[in-house]
């Protein structure tokens, strides 16, 4: 059998178009792969891609063995509760504190929250010093009783308040929280509200 020019002429457009539409699609698929954009990432490479409650629970990808036991190790610290002194395990509670145990303030490693149990008010005196230059790296420091520029503690109370204490204590103060909303609009007429907290020490 065979197929005459006349024939095969009307399929030849056909046979064009459709290998323009498969070079059209493998070349949006090559320029993808090979100018893929890079989108930072929280933790680099360590980012973990997990939304569910459970998110910060997970241990870095890609550790060793080592590591892992590590962060094992870690996990097991973290949820300690301590006690007060004399102890044969995890003594050292007190005599101020705001939860016994890390755990108990950041739910499942994620942050604490403004409530009680979670709550963490950190304070500084009014006697801030205005800087004409950039912050000073340096300056800052995540725990919360060393003197800096930025926040100069409160005397006798430092730059956090611990709202319990052992018995036989006073903690430092009693906070409450009130939450206040604040209304407005956006510039398309749509109406929002915004809770915000405010801390009665």
């Amino acid at each position: 059998m065979s197929i005459s020019l006349l024939q095969w002429q009307p399929r030849k457009p056909l046979i064009l178009l459709a290998l323009l539409i498969v070079a059209a699609i493998a070349g949006i698929i090559l320029s993808k792969l090979l100018h893929r954009e890079t989108i930072p990432l929280a933790a680099g490479e360590a980012t973990v891609f997990n939304r569910s409650s459970s998110a910060y629970e997970q241990p870095a990808v890609g550790l060793t063995k080592e590591e892992m036991e590590r962060h094992r190790k870690g996990d097991l610290a973290f949820d300690a509760v301590f006690v007060t002194a004399p102890a044969e395990v995890n003594p050292g509670l007190g005599p101020f504190f705001n939860n016994a145990s890390c755990g108990g303030c950041h739910l499942r490693d994620g942050r604490g929250l403004a409530e009680k149990g979670q709550l963490l008010v950190r304070v500084s005196s009014n006697n801030v010093q205005t800087f004409k230059s950039p912050a000073d790296p340096s300056k800052f420091h995540s725990e919360g009783l060393v003197e800096i520029e930025n926040t100069p503690p409160v005397p006798g109370l430092g730059n956090q308040i611990q709202d319990s204490s052992i018995f036989g204590q006073i903690p430092e103060a009693k906070v409450s929280i009130q939450w206040q909303e604040t209304e407005g609009k956006y510039s398309d007429g749509n109406s929002y509200k915004l809770r915000s907290p405010k801390a009665n020490i």
